[in-house]
């Protein structure tokens, strides 16, 4: 844009980077370089979930949903050759909001207090509830509703 007052409002809206006119050549090549590096990172992201006397390593891709249950999140699982994990539920102490900052920011989203959900793995939306690949519903706050519609939104224009 040739407006570098507006900077400050992609933040709002999570933007990449912000390039100035007149646009240079090496800095569009830098900013579609981070972008590749970024995705290439997020596509190999792994959580790390301890089950008993081992530590599983869960690939991001194939997390559906997580839903905080007190002090333990509840990871469910759609299982996939991505990560050699079955279908399945992994319980893990922890804190929704922490874990939602070790997880891929352009695919993961809060929906509501209990709830962050894998974009991907969403098959539709009433206004109200998702409704997951697995048949799952899970509710979607109102505070929550514009801002999801919109990272839907982004996430699939990206995809």
């Amino acid at each position: 844009t040739s407006h570098t007052e507006l900077a400050l409002e992609g933040y709002e809206v999570q933007a990449f980077r912000f390039l100035a006119k007149p646009l240079r050549q090496e800095k569009l090549v830098e900013a579609l370089r981070a972008v590749e590096k970024s995705v290439r990172t997020a596509e190999t992201h792994k959580l790390r979930v301890a089950a008993g006397d081992r530590e599983i390593y869960v690939d991001c891709r194939d997390i559906s949903y997580v839903k905080s249950e007190n002090v333990y999140l509840n990871i469910v699982t759609t299982g996939g050759e991505s990560s050699g994990t079955e279908h399945g539920r992994f319980l893990m102490r922890g804190k929704l909001k922490e874990l939602l900052t070790r997880l891929p920011e352009y695919i993961f989203c809060q929906i509501h207090r209990s709830y962050i959900v894998n974009l991907s793995h969403v098959a539709s939306f009433d206004g109200r509830n998702v409704q997951m690949d697995t048949g799952e519903r899970l509710p979607v706050s109102g505070g929550r509703r514009e801002m999801f519609r919109e990272r839907m939104t982004r996430y699939l224009r990206e995809r």
